[in-house]
């Protein structure tokens, strides 16, 4: 389990040792940013979806598929519709979620196309911040999954 930004930067290190790897955003990604996800005051800035935690993420997967070794994705990101586009993109296949999740994420993935994802990933990786990341989202795929977004109540900051 990689759950820290040491683990991640390291991967390369572990992987001879490991058969396979699932990197668990959620702690990740407070690690990451330095946010207490419990602490209300400051939660909102705990985005999985921020360019520090996606070039992690991209550098493990990168690393294990050069190793053949399988990694996956669990956590709140795994399930995150808006986030499956990037982690597709970024080349993972695997995203453990809860069973209630599998059916809209599913939707997100038959109306992906696959050349696009690894375009905008790869886009993701040098915005600035995760409101960036997500209004490229947003621009991208919006036409094509805006209305899953807004069934789920998920409204994405505009272009500025």
């Amino acid at each position: 389990m990689l759950e820290v930004p040491s683990a991640l930067l390291t991967v390369d290190r572990l992987a001879p040792e490991c058969d396979f790897f699932s990197i668990g955003t959620n702690d990740l990604t407070q690690y990451t940013l330095a946010v207490d996800r419990s602490d209300p005051r400051v939660a909102h800035l705990a985005s999985a979806l921020h360019p520090a935690v996606l070039r992690l993420l991209e550098r493990a997967r990168a690393v294990c598929a050069a190793q053949g070794i399988p990694i996956s994705i669990c956590g709140d990101l795994a399930a995150d519709p808006v986030a499956t586009a990037v982690l597709v993109g970024l080349g993972f296949t695997s995203l453990s979620m809860p069973m209630s999740a599998i059916p809209l994420v599913a939707e997100v993935v038959r109306r992906l196309d696959l050349t696009e994802s690894a375009e905008v990933a790869l886009a993701a990786l040098d915005q600035d911040s995760a409101a960036d990341v997500e209004r490229l989202i947003a621009a991208a795929f919006g036409e094509r999954l805006g209305d899953l977004w807004e069934e789920q109540g998920i409204a994405l900051p505009r272009s500025s």
